[in-house]
């Protein structure tokens, strides 16, 4: 689909909306009152046969992956992950992530990370002055350049499954985050399943090894779209971390840890 062709789609979207009431839902990103989300059909028959899918995990997956908020395109996901964001201090009276933009914008000492672009939040997320984004080959998660104790928020999305090392990555967030400061981020996770290496690196020849079928998270099979891990709910006991908001009817998850004084 072209991008002229994902504007006219989005603006149907929106004029559709506009003239359907009553408004039962509310966007936390966006801040707007909707009628309906928007669902499509996300993971293809090839994801579905690689992850070994049943119909059921698939419809779940699928309304993580669409259930678009008309007016600013967030995806269940991204809404849960600027729950998560919105919710992760204590009385915090934000009702949307907008309101929550402006407020961090007064505080001149509130830095934020994010780690390779958080889907659609990413324009609400840009809004912040002191925000240091970065994407994949200019940072890599595993050997971030910035100092230490640096961040009052790290923020990634469906980053760790494409990464080598999880574990590594994860530390590396929490080296640039200052204490008692937070790391927030979603992967996709299937509960009931355990966590399935997917490639290695074989060290002698410096190649990869599929464990499994090659398996991409993305259309054109570039190299930074190679999936790597495909977590279970194991991984949240595995990597010591804590879950921050959920839906279970669309195993959508924002998991994080918080820094503590050391």
């Amino acid at each position: 689909m072209s991008i002229i062709d994902q504007k006219l789609t989005h603006l149907k979207w929106k004029i559709k909306d506009y003239i359907l009431f009553p408004k039962n839902n509310y966007c936390i990103v966006c801040g707007k009152k909707v009628h309906k989300w928007i669902n499509k059909q996300i993971i293809t028959d090839g994801l579905t046969k690689e992850w070994h899918l049943s119909e059921i995990e698939r419809n779940k997956l699928n309304l993580r992956e669409s259930s678009f908020c008309p007016y600013c395109r967030n995806s269940l996901r991204s809404r849960l992950l600027a729950k998560a964001i919105i919710e992760s201090e204590a009385f915090n009276r934000n009702t949307n992530l907008k309101e929550w933009v402006k407020e961090k914008n007064q505080k001149k000492d509130f830095k934020v990370a994010e780690i390779n672009s958080c889907g659609n939040l990413h324009p609400f997320l840009a809004q912040l002055k002191n925000l240091a984004f970065s994407e994949y080959p200019n940072e890599d998660i595993m050997h971030l350049s910035y100092p230490d104790n640096s961040f009052d928020l790290v923020l990634h999305s469906e980053v760790l499954e494409h990464v080598q090392d999880p574990e590594k990555a994860l530390n590396e967030c929490k080296r640039i985050l200052k204490k008692n400061s937070i790391c927030l981020f979603t992967i996709p996770l299937i509960p009931g399943r355990k966590t399935i290496n997917r490639v290695k690196l074989d060290n002698k020849s410096n190649k990869l090894i599929n464990l499994k079928s090659p398996s991409y998270h993305g259309s054109d099979n570039r190299e930074d779209y190679l999936v790597w891990w495909e977590f279970g709910d194991d991984c949240v006991n595995k990597f010591n971390l804590k879950t921050y908001c959920y839906n279970k009817t669309a195993f959508t998850y924002v998991l994080g840890f918080r820094k503590t004084n050391e």
